[in-house]
C-alpha cells in the first residue's frame, strides 16, 4: 500500500510537470521524451505493484474469503468463475478466483 503511494504520487508529480512545462512554452523534444519515459517507467511499477498483490493476495484467502475480496472488488453481481471479463486473460482470472 505505501509503495502504490509512492508511485502514484510520483505518478501525479510526473504529469504535473509534463502539463506545467508545456503551459509555460518550456518543453524541448528532449525534455519531452525524458518525461515520457520516466511516466512510463513509474505508471508500469505501479501497474505491476498493483497486479502484484493481487497475485501474492488469492492464494493465502479461504474460498469465503477471496468471495469477499472478490466482491470488494466490484466482481459481486455474478459468479467470477462463470464468465472472464473482457481484457483478462481467461486462465489467469480463473487462477486468481479459485476456478476449478
Amino acid at each position: 500500500n505505501a509503495k502504490a503511494k509512492s508511485l502514484g504520487a510520483r505518478y501525479v508529480e510526473l504529469e504535473k510537470t509534463l502539463n506545467d512545462e508545456f503551459a509555460v512554452g518550456h518543453m524541448s523534444v528532449g525534455r519531452l521524451e525524458n518525461l515520457l519515459n520516466d511516466i512510463s517507467a513509474v505508471r508500469t511499477k505501479l501497474r505491476f505493484t498493483h497486479l502484484a498483490a493481487h497475485l501474492e493476495t488469492s492464494p493465502i484467502l479461504t474460498a469465503k474469503q477471496l468471495k469477499q475480496y472478490n466482491t470488494l472488488r466490484g466482481y459481486a453481481d455474478s459468479d467470477p468463475c462463470a464468465q472472464v471479463p473482457e481484457g483478462h486473460d481467461p486462465t489467469m482470472w480463473k487462477m486468481h478466483n479459485g476456478c476449478d
